[in-house]
Formats: structure tokens, sequence, C-alpha cells
């Protein structure tokens, strides 16, 4: 009889204190850590992963007419560098697929992953939003990437308010002092990706350094982006890349954008889940300068600013970021392309008329240019199988 109450005791004790621990997360603003607790420490994992579109709410990015992408003469033909490989398999991939002259002329999944598999973007969704902005620019819903976001989001706060541009938060030099912390779970990119009001924390940030004077790359300014390209357009941005890329491009697939809640907004600075096929399709437009499988998606004009590095309003240059993308100098080429905390790439060599595609679980450590040394074995490969 004792045991028993003590029991009962113990489990009303352990009620309390769970309610207690509820009541306190959602009155410190930090409700996001209930989910992010369960869907990582209670399911074995230490953050989030490339496959868990199912623990959110969605929206379906439609496909139209969807398209193959052909294989090369090439294909199942090419010798592949034992050593590059190793290192390249040493980083935990998913899928790795290269394309030349429009042809797919390697692929390689892992662990069970397909052709069909969706796996997140994570960042490398940064650049579909910036690809966005340029559409919204070519269509006049956008006077030109100098306007003013006050003009679209009048919410925003901070001493340089009016000042900050398009511009500014498609070059991460915006001056809103945003936190992007990914390894503290109270700070602004837990609340992103587990909280449930995405647009209310961003606007918590203030412009408080002058515009264009400090290049700070974060997510917040991405997910202004998005909110800037549903106001202006009248559809959300999941609708809206489905409307002017993704069925245009013939995507095979339909993707998923996470949203942060049931009809709520897009996660728009990552959370785009697709294939590695797919994918490829946003690489096509940064090799083609706009173009892809014969079709005008966006302006030459747009595509060429956006591949511009940063310049401040010291002079000083950025050279390894664009308008929502990345940029490396290696090989004597100036590449271009997307990419993701854990190694999501979306690659464009010119020179070489190749775009790279890779998925996966883990990325290199950066060097001094703030880039990924896993993208350089990506690029060696590459450029190996293209000379074959």
């Amino acid at each position: 009889m004792i045991t028993m109450r003590i029991i009962r005791l113990f489990f009303t004790w352990m009620a309390v204190i769970f309610l207690i621990a509820i009541f306190g997360l959602k009155l410190t603003g930090n409700d996001h850590l209930r989910k992010a607790v369960a869907n990582t420490y209670l399911v074995g994992q230490v953050g989030p992963g490339i496959d868990e579109y199912d623990i959110f709410e969605s929206r379906i990015v439609k496909t139209g007419s969807p398209t193959k992408i052909p294989v090369g003469d090439k294909y199942r033909k090419l010798k592949v560098d034992g050593d590059l490989m190793e290192k390249i398999e040493s980083y935990d991939p998913a899928a790795l697929l290269i394309i030349e002259n429009g042809n797919i002329i390697y692929d390689r999944y892992w662990e069970g992953y397909s052709a069909e598999s969706l796996t997140n973007s994570f960042s490398a969704g940064k650049s579909i939003v910036g690809l966005s902005i340029g559409k919204c620019i070519d269509l006049g819903l956008i006077k030109d990437i100098d306007q003013k976001v006050i003009d679209v989001i009048p919410e925003l706060n901070g001493k340089f308010r009016d000042q900050v541009t398009f511009k500014h938060l498609m070059q991460m030099t915006s001056g809103i002092n945003f936190d992007e912390s990914y390894g503290n779970p109270f700070g602004f990119m837990a609340k992103a990706y587990y909280g449930t009001e995405l647009l209310e924390e961003t606007l918590k940030y203030e412009a408080e350094i002058e515009p264009g004077s400090v290049w700070k790359y974060s997510g917040g300014n991405t997910i202004l982006l998005g909110v800037i390209v549903e106001r202006v357009s009248g559809q959300n941005i999941s609708d809206f890349v489905s409307t002017h890329f993704w069925k245009p491009l013939g995507a095979a697939h339909e993707a998923l954008w996470n949203l942060d809640k049931k009809d709520g907004i897009e996660k728009a600075y990552c959370c785009f889940y697709s294939n590695a096929e797919d994918f490829s399709r946003f690489g096509s437009l940064l090799l083609n300068d706009g173009m892809a499988y014969g079709k005008r998606i966006l302006s030459r004009s747009f595509m060429d600013e956006m591949k511009k590095p940063v310049v401040l309003n010291s002079g000083e240059v950025i050279p390894h970021y664009g308008y929502q993308c990345w940029k490396v100098q290696y090989r004597d080429e100036n590449i271009v392309y997307a990419r993701g905390i854990f190694g999501q790439y979306i690659i464009a060599i010119p020179e070489l008329n190749v775009v790279i595609v890779r998925l996966g679980h883990r990325r290199g450590d950066k060097d001094d240019k703030n880039h990924p040394i896993d993208v350089y074995h990506y690029i060696d490969l590459a450029y190996d199988l293209s000379s074959q």
C-alpha cells in the first residue's frame, strides 16, 4: 500500500513538473523547444535531419507536365577516382548527380536514398528565393532591386529601417541584427525552424547598422524576401515557385516547402524538399543565365547582377557572395552555387557546361575563403569525368 502511494505521488509530481515546464516555455517565448526536443534528443538525434518534412506542416509545390532529364552516352561508362570518392563518401552523402550538356553522366545514391527521395534543401533554398525576387522584377511586381523594404514590409523596425532595400536583403548587407547561432536552442534559428510564428519572430530584430556597410550572412534576410514575394505577387511563395519555375522547368516530382504552422508562411530560408534531379533544374538557370531547356525563365540582366560579388559602401568586395548565392573561384573559373548546412549543393560550372547536385548529412569545414572544403571535391570530380 505504501509503495503504491509513493508511486502515485511520484507520477503526480512528475505531471506537475511537466505542466510547469510547458507553461514556463510558453511564458518565456520558448515553446519551440517542445517540438525541438521531441524530434531530436527523444528520437536519438542531436539536431535537424535531411528527411523530416513530415514533422512540419508543408505546402505542395506543384508540377505541371513533368519531363525526364535524359541520360548521356557517358552514363555508367566513366571511371571514378577511388581516392576522390573516398573523400566524398567521408561526408555521408545521400545523392550525387552530375549533368553535362543537359544529360546525366553520373549519379549515385547512398543509404537507401533514390532519385525520387525528398530531402531538405536547408539554405540552398535561399537561392530559390533569390531567383524568385528576380522573377518579381522581371514581371514588374517590384520596381527594381533598390526598392525600399518598408514599401512592402512597413513593420520593419530600427534606426535604419527606411534605408534597407531589397538589394541589401539579397546581399546579406541589411544591417538587421539577426541572430544566426545554430547551436543556441533559444536563438532565432531554433525558433525559426521549430517555432510557429516565423514573421513575428523575424520582425523582433531591428535595422541597427547602416545598410550596405557590413556583410553578415543570416536567414532572417531571406525570410523577409519570401514575405516580399508573397505580398507583391498575391501568391504564397510555394505557388509562385510552382507557377514560374517548377512547372516551366518540367520538374518531374512535386516538392514540399515547410511552413511555420498550418496555413502559415514558408520557411523561406530553408526547408524546400525535393530530389537531386529536380534541384538540378535551378542549377540550369544558374548555368545558362536564366535559360533552361530552351525557355527564357529569367532575364539575362537579372542573372548577371545575381552573380556579381557584393561590394560594401566602403568599396570592400565580398568575393564569395552574390544575390542569395555563393561564388567560388577555382580552376581559374568563376563558379556560382547554392549551399545548405549539411552539404546541400547546386553547383554550376560554365566552362564544362555542367551542373552538380550533392545532397547529404554533412559537409566539410570552411576554408579561409568561406567555402566548405568538400565543394572542391565535387568540382574536381566533374572535371575528371568531363575529360573522359
